[in-house]
């Protein structure tokens, strides 16, 4: 099998709905990582917008899309054909977990947030998928994962001076400069996480930037009325996923997928989740 690590930017906010409630305050939340309850979109959601682009997108032959996403069991008037069984595809799709977010600053409409545990999961994961970025790729995550903390003073760090003192969304920690990282491997940073970023212990992270996303009020209009008011969290946009996808030894090219365009999760009718999908700097 050929993995290939892809990285996704939404350019209009996301939502790829849980299918839950948060205790009565938010009626539809985002999919979350079980573990460790940063935002993810899974396997299972992306394989479906991927599905839905290689056959509206691409309109790739039948033949192709059953190779790729394999095929299911036939119905007939509501019912599964018997002698027609589920096919299951040669594609393997991983869910898709956040490398870095947007977070809003004093001096910057908003600048890219990450922390160790993400960057950590990230190294761990393309070590056992195996060869899926180039060693200076590696270097440079290694890099920025050494970066320590150093008091209680410093949850905020970052590398380039002209983001020193930020204040990042709402709390009243200030970033630190800290200039270990070499110029090529912070240019190599910044290609992955969207640009300039901010390094967060996993605490502040946890609780300043996923413990609160956006939440925009929805309403349900019947006739010119108002007829059910309801909350949604979102993904902001130009928030980074990255994910795997895994296909036998040269059949990779059958999904062209770097720097295309995705619909991902629910609401396309009012512009959410359109996203670019993209191959980085290996």
């Amino acid at each position: 099998m050929n993995t290939q690590v892809y990285l996704i930017k939404p350019f209009t906010n996301m939502h790829v709905g849980s299918g839950k409630e948060n205790t009565g305050i938010v009626d539809n939340t985002v999919q979350r990582d079980v573990l460790t309850n940063f935002p993810v979109i899974n396997s299972t959601s992306l394989k479906g917008a991927l599905r839905e682009y290689a056959e509206k997108g691409m309109k790739c032959p039948d033949a192709d899309i059953e190779y790729v996403f394999g095929k299911g069991n036939r119905k007939k008037d509501g019912k599964e054909v018997d002698e027609n069984k589920n096919i299951p595809g040669n594609f393997i799709f991983y869910s898709a977990h956040l490398l870095s977010i947007p977070a809003r600053s004093d001096k910057f409409a908003f600048i890219h947030a990450t922390c160790p545990q993400i960057i950590g999961d990230f190294l761990k994961q393309t070590e056992l998928i195996g060869d899926v970025i180039e060693d200076k790729v590696k270097d440079a995550f290694t890099e920025l994962l050494s970066i320590p903390f150093d008091s209680e003073d410093k949850k905020a760090i970052c590398f380039d001076t002209k983001l020193e003192g930020t204040i990042v969304e709402f709390y009243n920690v200030k970033t630190s400069f800290n200039g270990k990282i070499s110029d090529e491997n912070l240019s190599i940073l910044k290609s992955w996480l969207g640009g300039d970023f901010v390094w967060l212990d996993n605490n502040t992270f946890k609780k300043n930037i996923v413990g609160k996303l956006p939440i925009i009020a929805r309403n349900h209009l019947e006739n010119g009325q108002s007829t059910n008011l309801w909350y949604e969290e979102i993904i902001p946009r130009e928030t980074i996923f990255y994910t795997f996808i895994s296909a036998p030894e040269g059949k990779l090219n059958k999904l062209e997928l770097n720097k295309v365009v995705l619909q991902i999760g629910a609401n396309a009718s009012v512009g959410y989740g359109f996203s670019e999908i993209y191959i980085p700097i290996k």
